[in-house]
């Protein structure tokens, strides 16, 4: 994790737990980032963050996110940059903000745009995309967001804490990982206390060794929960996996057995293992552009299930935003993706769609393979095998 810049304040007057600021902010490579500030400072009063909903429980609404928190626990989760790399964190509030709503926490993840219409179109495929039970929404303030919280544009993300109406934390990341999340989670704990704590008030008192017994389930019990979770999502790549290995000497297994021939039918063996002329023009380009590479092995991915390609479509078209450069790699990218006939019938459905939507034809399907192709002038003037043979004209018995 990159934490450019953390201004804090000792939180033990908001919460039973209390955390040094060396365990949230480690030493890191970043520390050469430290002047990078962003977020409102310790203990300051808290601004209005206007915001609008395009699903979720204020659908269709416009509203301010610090009134519908409170003066309970919270936290806004502030996207400056859309890429794959701050999903985990996106997931992981969005995690704390169900398994933490028995202590009073409440959280919003807010978009910064340039353009309203297009930042409801995003937030909108991005939440249906990566399935959160709190879906994103958008800054009505945009691309700086609030005046009164002083984000900075140079980060990816800037999560604010908060309690008692006041600012806890301001925390900027100029990059983050899946091992990030653990000090998300002592962050949103800095200000609603522990769920060990929380749990251990609702147990019955009539036995201690009874209690700290059921303590103890109760928190494994929590933990197996997120992690089933966790898993749920990968034991269906591993069957898939089991699938192909279990298809035979082919190599094929039921993933190639499935693919089907232009005309829709089932492939014969020797469609399936058609491959594209080496004198046929390709169509399209791969792109240049490292984050567009890692998207698009997500969009083709065999393992790749359809809300993964979603995902992957909906982080596309927030990475590309108004870039032409950028857009410019992508058509090209999916042009050949459909030329090379490579992806799901999710994915092909997907990319022909983005190519409409930007004014762009589809590639046009392979030509297939002539008859002759691959003999010389000399064996194409005899018969092929199969072929009847040529009659002479009237006459020409004898010749």
């Amino acid at each position: 994790m990159r934490i450019s810049s953390v201004t804090t304040f000792s939180c033990a007057v908001l919460s039973c737990v209390a955390l040094p600021l060396a365990i949230i902010s480690p030493a890191s490579p970043a520390r050469a980032d430290e002047d990078l500030i962003s977020g409102p400072r310790a203990e300051s009063e808290l601004t209005p963050v206007k915001a609008y909903a395009a699903t979720g429980p204020q659908a269709g609404k416009e509203f301010d996110a610090v009134k519908l928190i409170g003066k309970g626990p919270g936290a806004i989760l502030f996207i400056h940059e859309l890429s794959r790399n701050i999903l985990p964190m996106v997931h992981g509030l969005d995690r704390f903000g169900q398994e933490y709503k028995e202590l009073g926490f409440r959280s919003f993840t807010v978009m910064l745009h340039t353009d309203r219409t297009k930042g409801e179109e995003r937030i909108k495929t991005v939440s249906n995309a990566v399935k959160l039970a709190n879906p994103l929404v958008l800054s009505l303030d945009g691309i700086e967001g609030p005046g009164g919280f002083a984000l900075n544009r140079k980060c990816t993300l800037t999560l604010v804490t908060m309690k008692d109406g006041k600012v806890c934390r301001s925390v900027a990341y100029t990059d983050t990982n899946p091992d990030d999340v653990p000090e998300l989670q002592k962050l949103v704990e800095e200000v609603t206390g522990s769920l060990r704590e929380a749990y251990r008030t609702k147990l019955p008192k009539e036995s201690e060794e009874l209690r700290e017994h059921a303590l103890d389930l109760s928190i494994k019990l929590h933990e197996l929960r997120r992690e089933v979770e966790e898993l749920r999502r990968k034991v269906n790549g591993y069957e898939k996996r089991m699938g192909k290995m279990r298809g035979g000497r082919g190599g094929g297994g039921r993933d190639r057995a499935m693919r089907r021939s232009p005309e829709g039918r089932p492939a014969t063996g020797r469609e399936r293992n058609q491959r594209p002329s080496p004198n046929q023009q390709r169509v399209g380009k791969a792109p240049e552009d490292p984050e567009l590479v890692a998207l698009l092995r997500q969009v083709i991915s065999k393992f790749s299930e359809p809300e993964d390609v979603d995902e992957a479509f909906a982080l596309i078209d927030g990475y590309v935003g108004k870039d032409k450069g950028l857009e410019k790699q992508a058509i090209e990218m999916f042009k050949l993706m459909l030329h090379l006939e490579y992806g799901s019938d999710h994915a092909k459905k997907l990319a022909r769609e983005y190519l409409k939507k930007r004014g762009v034809e589809r590639p046009a399907k392979k030509a297939p393979a002539k008859k002759d192709a691959g003999r010389s002038t000399k064996e194409r003037k005899k018969p092929a095998e199969g072929d009847a043979p040529k009659k002479n004209a009237p006459g020409d018995e004898g010749k």
